[in-house]
């Protein structure tokens, strides 16, 4: 009977001992189910941290480039606000020389208008990361704040830092991004706006002529094409073109130069530039300054000879250059008798000079010859 009782009392142990095992077995399962759970989550908003991270440096470079190509045919601006431009034309870029001031933006300048291209357009490029959402993320997002510097070193890039706040949200897990960078390469706009500045400085220096053989060094120099063209009477775009990238990138701008009148004159204005201001006031006035050839003659001693030029003009005045008569200065008139003393055959000039100072020669063929009568 004793022998039955401890046989049970073994089993009831056992039976508890067993108990106490498969609980813990049951316990140590669930929490490992749960670490692993925990351990899927977090791998899981990791990796998505990182493919945003690649997503939003991706959409940098891409609009990064967009907006230096658009910068450089507009001149170095994103806001054309205040800014002299030109209008009314097939271009629509920025004024370097204005008048006879360099005007053109700085390099810091057109870092911040390339950052301000990019701030206003990265939006296009994120699509308000539907991918993410789609895969049940909660994107919850700041505005974006752009830094671009054109590098001296290396040369021919572009850096762009991007603060833009991010949160990434699954379930009650998060992850925060903020900073992203990227480095355009193979890009020679700076070496563009150099070229730039060397030959707006040199228009400065010398406001009235354009050094083109200045353009063509700087072309060769650094693998440049460059154009230029009218666009009005007093406008010039410039065009430079790289032929060493796949970018093709253009810098675009203009000159406006100063346009001289009759009633602007240059300091420095000349003799040629006054007649041609007399010439278009007399033809703006229909003015015709107009003398009549004179004819050959021939004076016979003893006779008079009477001849009157006939003319157009404003208070001309007449002077001869000969010592067989004197010309009426005012009329145009003259006569003399010849004498034996004058036989012979003379070239005789006539000036004739108007109001506005223009002088006209007139010559022709005179012969004097003797009496025939008296001869006889």
């Amino acid at each position: 009977m004793n022998k039955k009782r401890g046989q049970i009392s073994t089993f009831i142990i056992l039976g508890l001992v067993l108990l106490i095992l498969l609980g813990l077995i049951y316990y140590l399962k669930s929490m490992s189910v749960e670490d692993d759970l925990s351990l899927t989550e977090e791998s899981s908003l990791a990796s998505a941290s990182k493919s945003m991270e690649t997503y939003v440096e991706t959409c940098l470079l891409e609009i990064g480039l967009e907006a230096i190509e658009y910068i450089g045919l507009h001149g170095g601006y994103y806001d054309f606000t205040n800014v002299y431009a030109t209008s009314g034309s097939d271009y629509n870029t920025a004024y370097y020389f204005f008048l006879d001031e360099n005007i053109m933006p700085t390099k810091e300048i057109i870092e911040i208008e390339i950052a301000k291209y990019i701030d206003d357009n990265l939006f296009l490029c994120l699509q308000d990361f539907e991918s993410f959402q789609n895969q049940g993320f909660t994107v919850e997002e700041d505005n974006p704040e752009t830094v671009v510097v054109l590098n001296d070193e290396p040369i021919d890039s572009v850096s762009i830092s991007l603060y833009f706040p991010l949160t990434i949200i699954k379930d009650s897990e998060q992850k925060q991004l903020d900073e992203f960078n990227v480095v355009v390469d193979d890009i020679v706009l700076k070496r563009m706006l150099d070229s730039a500045s060397l030959l707006t400085v040199l228009q400065v220096d010398d406001p009235d002529n354009l050094c083109v053989s200045c353009m063509f060094e700087e072309a060769v120099k650094n693998d440049f094409t460059m154009e230029m063209t009218d666009i009005n009477e007093d406008s010039i775009v410039f065009m430079i073109h790289e032929n060493t990238t796949e970018n093709n990138l253009t810098l675009i701008y203009a000159n406006r130069y100063l346009v001289y009148t009759c009633d602007n004159p240059p300091e420095d204005a000349d003799a040629y530039f006054y007649v041609d201001c007399i010439e278009e006031q007399k033809e703006s006035l229909g003015y015709e300054f107009y003398i009549q050839e004179i004819p050959d003659m021939e004076a016979i001693v003893g006779e008079e000879l009477y001849y009157n030029i006939l003319f157009l003009g404003e208070n001309v005045t007449f002077t001869d250059h000969t010592d067989l008569f004197d010309i009426n200065s005012e009329t145009g008139e003259f006569e003399f008798v010849p004498g034996e003393d004058d036989i012979g055959n003379y070239t005789i000039w006539i000036k004739a000079i108007d109001i506005f100072e223009t002088e006209k020669y007139i010559d022709f063929r005179l012969s004097v010859v003797g009496n025939v009568g008296e001869n006889e």
